[in-house]
């Protein structure tokens, strides 16, 4: 047997940190948001609500595209990005970085999609 997880407990990571079913709560961040997810908060506070099916073989996949109608931070670039258990508040369940970072302004819409969480169980 290989080194690491088995197959079910690494679905059960990656369906801890992605709210698998029920979902999870994006916030916008200028920098690395540190390792509570606080850190570099974007000028706008809000999130947004996005989905991702269980976990399969690790790996879950973004479905749908998580939406913020109207930018209300200011002119700012975002880089990165945490995700939460709850529209305010809740749990910090980890966080990333965007391919490139995206300049926005007041009124902008904000569209992401693709996130991908995995666990690289023993083969």
């Amino acid at each position: 047997m290989g080194l690491g997880p088995s197959a079910s407990i690494a679905n059960t990571l990656v369906d801890s940190v992605t709210g698998a079913g029920g979902g999870g709560w994006l916030q916008f961040h200028i920098g690395d948001p540190g390792a509570s997810g606080t850190t570099s908060q974007a000028g706008s506070t809000t999130r947004i609500a996005k989905s991702h099916p269980a976990a399969s073989a690790g790996s879950s996949t973004q479905t749908g595209t998580a939406t913020l109608a109207s930018w209300a931070g200011g002119s700012q670039t975002l880089t990165h990005w945490s995700e939460w258990s709850a529209s305010s508040a809740g749990t910090f369940r980890g966080s990333g970085a965007f391919a490139t970072g995206r300049a926005v302004v007041n009124g902008d819409t904000l569209n992401v999609s693709g996130i991908v969480w995995s666990c690289t169980a023993a083969s």
